[in-house]
């Protein structure tokens, strides 16, 4: 963990900077975004004069999940997720759950000695849809709301060390993930998308077999230091096994792959939106942009 002692006596309240102004009058506010514990910390010491260590996670994560596959029980059991949001499904572990449970995880600790628990703060999001991002209400506030909080510590703290940001998404939940990328007035360190696909459930019919529709056409923006992009072009039946769902190339991406699978002896390419995120080499896309970014 990053440790950061704040003195109260450079940051009191009686000549406190306008910063920790907004940062104590912003958490005083309800939100929809639960404080975290670091948060917690921050505000016990700047806004109630009570002294202590203040640290923060070394990489603050969001994972956007596609639409039908949240699995919120599953994510703060096993993944320890701090926020969750979105409508808990039928079934207890989805698809993307179970793709950082079982094998996006257990590939990383193969490939690093670093602690996941111990250096990363999981977010977890719903991927269902609302314009303009395509993303969980929730995920973007809470997203919105840490990115303030650290801004604010980057000024009232001298020697604030940020935390590195990432936001992962598959299918809708890359969508979620580019969105609140573009809206972010803070720098994202990684951009890490898994089939993204331009439509969210509002106008699914419309729009699932629609591939015109690009992302960042203007180019990835600059408050984003890294993208990576797996999608896969041979899906042909993921949607009630009838539509298609194919991700989308986003030019310029650091790390660009277009995943050419086998055919599942079952399934055959019906369920290639989904089977990709199992996938072996999906596993290795993924597992080897988290120790690119986390460490080994």
């Amino acid at each position: 963990m990053l440790v950061l002692l704040a003195l109260i006596g450079t940051v009191s309240l009686a000549n406190a900077s306008t910063p920790t102004q907004d940062f104590c009058a912003r958490h005083s506010a309800s939100t929809n975004c639960p404080e975290t514990p670091w948060i917690l910390a921050a505000r016990k010491t700047l806004c109630e004069s009570s002294p202590e260590a203040v640290s923060t996670p070394e990489v603050i994560l969001f994972y956007f999940d596609g639409a039908d596959y949240f699995s919120p029980r599953e994510a703060k059991d096993s993944l320890h997720a701090v926020n969750l949001s979105g409508n808990e499904m039928a079934e207890p572990l989805r698809n993307g759950v179970n793709a950082w449970i079982h094998f996006w995880l257990p590939a990383f600790a193969t490939k690093s000695k670093i602690n996941w628990d111990t250096k990363v703060e999981f977010h977890y999001h719903s991927g269902d849809g609302f314009e303009p991002f395509h993303g969980e209400k929730d995920g973007l506030q809470c997203f919105s709301s840490v990115s303030q909080d650290l801004l604010d510590l980057q000024s009232i703290l001298p020697n604030f060390v940020k935390p590195k940001i990432a936001l992962v998404g598959h299918s809708n939940g890359g969508a979620s993930a580019i969105g609140i990328a573009s809206a972010a007035n803070y720098a994202v360190d990684l951009v890490l998308l898994i089939d993204p696909v331009p439509l969210a459930p509002s106008f699914i019919e419309e729009k699932i077999s629609d591939q015109e529709f690009e992302f960042w056409e203007n180019g990835i923006p600059g408050n984003v230091s890294r993208v990576a992009d797996i999608y896969q072009q041979t899906d042909m039946g993921s949607l009630a096994g009838i539509i298609a769902i194919r991700g989308s190339e986003i030019p310029g991406a650091a790390n660009l792959r277009n995943l050419v699978m086998m055919p599942d002896p079952i399934t055959d390419h019906r369920k290639d939106h989904v089977r990709m995120l199992i996938y072996p080499d999906t596993v290795d896309f993924v597992s080897d942009e988290l120790v690119k970014l986390i460490g080994k």
